[in-house]
């Protein structure tokens, strides 16, 4: 429980039965303390009856494990196949789920062909992992999990994408797999997105803010918002929290009361470096300690809708001075394709806010369409369509392309996307002279 309570993950412990009424939230972990807690004497297991007897006593948690087993699989890590807690444990699931227990996997060292498939005539799938002598086991588990948590975010990701086409370019799946991993990619993911996912409680009270002030913001920036409450479809709502945080664009998060849950998401994003804007209400009276000195929009309830300037302008921060300062580390690291995305992401939005026509009909458009309605409005000169077109074309092979974008291409890019972070004057968009030199 320490580790949860270090990283700050929701859960809540089950020594008992009085605990299993409470709830503590969608994403939280359930630990089942099967060796009772110090902290409850009254459950404390001291002989070898008071164990053997566990589940006989609290038939409500023999329950409660069977029925989050009968939609998950067991992995079982740590345990030797003699082990009392592993046997107590499937004693529990199949007294309870007979014919229908799912396979169940367990994490071991070094164990040899024939036991493994043996194994499996008890509906045991022993994953073995090779140790040499004198290494660390630690490291190897640790291995296996990053690879695993790679392998359910690329799933997720490919999922979600595919469940919700109006909020993602198409892009092959190779593009988009190393989410975690790589900031290049992760450029590549917000790039094609239009999604911006709002991380709030689950109450009516916050429904005015997400509806009066995120929704319509986000859309006159051409995007669309999404929060966890309105996911759909099979899967655990803490992995679908996940793929969409990953997959956005950008991440807006209400910390008004500290809900554990948000600030678990928040500590995500950031651990992601995931363009974030925190909000709160004007009247909290205290924040965590660990976000009170991050930039914050504040809003109040009686006039919800003044807080648009100050949501718009944060997020023109990021998505314009933010991202180009980051375009430019990924140059610098000869990360081209990652630059290149987070370039013309930049470039978009000043395209989009170029527009004299603000009745809405450019929240949806690429950057192609951007810069055919901007010629149509004669807002740019013949050398700046000229220059966005090439960006279009080199932006398009970095997305879609498996082969890696040329140092020049990126250069180019990057300095177009300069140029239209200065000062627009006179009746055109103006152009940098760095891209007019190209």
């Amino acid at each position: 429980m320490e580790s949860y309570t270090d990283q700050k993950r929701p859960f809540r412990s089950l020594v008992g039965e009085l605990q299993l009424p409470f709830h503590a939230g969608q994403i939280a972990s359930s630990i089942v303390k099967l060796h009772g807690d110090l902290r409850h004497e009254e459950h404390i297991i001291i002989t070898e009856r008071d164990y053997t007897d566990f589940m006989t006593r609290y038939p409500a948690i023999a329950t409660h494990l069977s029925a989050m087993l009968i939609t998950r699989t067991p992995l079982f890590v740590g345990y030797s196949l003699s082990d009392p807690d592993f046997n107590s444990i499937r004693t529990v699931i199949r007294s309870r789920l007979g014919a229908f227990e799912r396979m169940s996997y367990v994490v071991q060292f070094n164990v040899d062909a024939e036991r493994v498939e043996q194994a499996l005539d008890d509906k045991l799938h022993i994953i073995s992992l090779t140790v040499p002598s004198g290494a660390s086991y630690d490291e190897a588990l640790a291995s296996l999990f990053e690879e695993m948590q790679r392998q359910i975010d690329s799933l997720t990701g490919a999922a979600l994408r595919k469940a919700r086409p109006d909020l993602f370019e198409r892009v092959d799946t190779t593009m988009v797999s190393g989410t975690v991993t790589s900031l290049s990619e992760k450029n590549v993911i917000e790039a094609t997105s239009r999604l911006c996912f709002v991380l709030m409680p689950f109450a009516e009270e916050f429904d005015a803010i997400y509806r009066l002030l995120i929704e319509p913001v986000a859309r006159e920036m051409g995007m669309d918002v999404l929060r966890a409450d309105q996911m759909t479809g099979p899967g655990f709502i803490i992995e679908q929290i996940r793929s969409a945080i990953q997959q956005a664009r950008v991440c807006v998060a209400d910390v008004t009361n500290g809900n554990q849950n948000v600030l678990y998401e928040v500590g995500y994003a950031q651990a992601l470096g995931k363009p974030l804007v925190l909000m709160a209400d004007a009247d909290v009276k205290s924040l965590p300690f660990d976000i009170a000195h991050q930039r914050m929009v504040i809003y109040k309830r009686d006039d919800i809708e003044g807080a648009q300037g100050p949501l718009r302008a944060a997020l023109l921060a990021l998505l314009s001075e933010d991202k180009l300062a980051e375009a430019d580390r990924l140059f610098q690291r000869g990360e081209y394709r990652g630059a290149i995305a987070a370039a013309v992401v930049v470039l978009e939005q000043h395209l989009r806010d170029a527009l004299e026509d603000k009745t809405g009909r450019a929240e949806r458009m690429a950057i192609s369409r951007l810069v055919t309605e901007l010629n149509r409005q004669k807002r740019l000169p013949p050398e700046g369509t000229n220059d966005l077109s090439r960006v279009i074309v080199i932006r398009n092979a970095a997305i879609h392309s498996v082969a890696s974008p040329p140092r020049e291409d990126a250069e180019f890019v990057l300095n177009v996307a300069r140029g239209f972070l200065r000062p627009i004057g006179g009746d055109a968009v103006q152009q940098g002279t760095e891209a007019d030199a190209q």
